[in-house]
C-alpha cells in the first residue's frame, strides 16, 4: 500500500486494516469498527474499501458521507442512515457489487441519490414496495440480479433508463 500522505487513491483491504491494527485500529470479519470508520472518514482522497456492511453507527454514517470518492466493494448490508448519507454524496454513481437484498426503507433513501447511476450486480431479493421506492430514482438504474416478477412489475413505472435481467414472459409484458 502506498504512503497515505502522498496518495490520491487509497485501497484498504483486510491485510491493510490488519496492518493498521498495529497502530490502534480494529478490523474483524470484513467489517470495520466505528473507530476505524471515523478515522477513515477524515481521509480527503478517494477510498476503496472491501467491507461487507455500513451500519447506522456514527462512524459508519460519517464514512458514507466522507471522502472525495467512495467505492465500497463487498457491501451486503446497508442501513437506512448510511444509505441516506450515500445518497447525499456528490458522486456520479454507486456500484453495489455484492448486495443481494435491499429493504424498502433503504431503497427509499437510495432513490434520493442525485448522481447519474445506481448499479446492483447481484440483487435478487427486492419486495414490490422496495422496487416501487427504487423506481423513483431519477438516474439510470441497472439491476443484473434475477428479480421476482412482482419486483420487475413494480419497476415498470420507472422513468428514465432501466436495465434489468428479465427471464419471464409476465415481466416482459409488464414492461411492454
Amino acid at each position: 500500500m502506498s504512503n497515505l500522505n502522498n496518495s490520491k487513491w487509497i485501497r484498504i483491504t483486510a491485510i491493510d486494516v490488519l496492518n493498521f491494527a498495529r497502530k490502534g485500529l480494529e478490523y474483524y470479519s470484513n467489517k470495520i469498527s466505528d473507530t476505524v470508520a471515523l478515522k477513515l472518514a477524515n481521509y480527503k482522497g478517494t477510498l476503496e474499501l472491501g467491507i461487507s456492511s455500513l451500519s447506522d453507527t456514527p462512524g459508519h454514517i460519517a464514512l458514507a458521507g466522507a471522502a472525495k470518492e467512495l467505492c465500497v466493494t463487498g457491501l451486503e448490508e446497508l442501513s437506512v442512515k448510511a444509505a441516506e448519507a450515500l445518497a447525499a454524496r456528490k458522486q456520479q454513481s454507486f456500484h453495489f457489487y455484492s448486495m443481494k437484498t435491499l429493504a424498502a426503507d433503504t431503497a427509499t433513501a437510495l432513490s434520493k441519490f442525485k448522481g447519474e447511476e445506481l448499479r446492483f450486480d447481484e440483487l435478487t431479493t427486492l419486495s414490490a414496495d422496495a422496487a416501487k421506492n427504487l423506481a423513483k430514482y431519477k438516474g439510470s438504474l441497472l439491476i443484473f440480479g434475477s428479480l421476482s416478477d412482482e419486483a420487475i412489475v413494480s419497476l415498470a413505472n420507472k422513468k428514465g433508463y432501466l436495465c434489468l435481467n428479465i427471464t419471464s414472459e409476465k415481466a416482459v409484458k409488464a414492461l411492454a
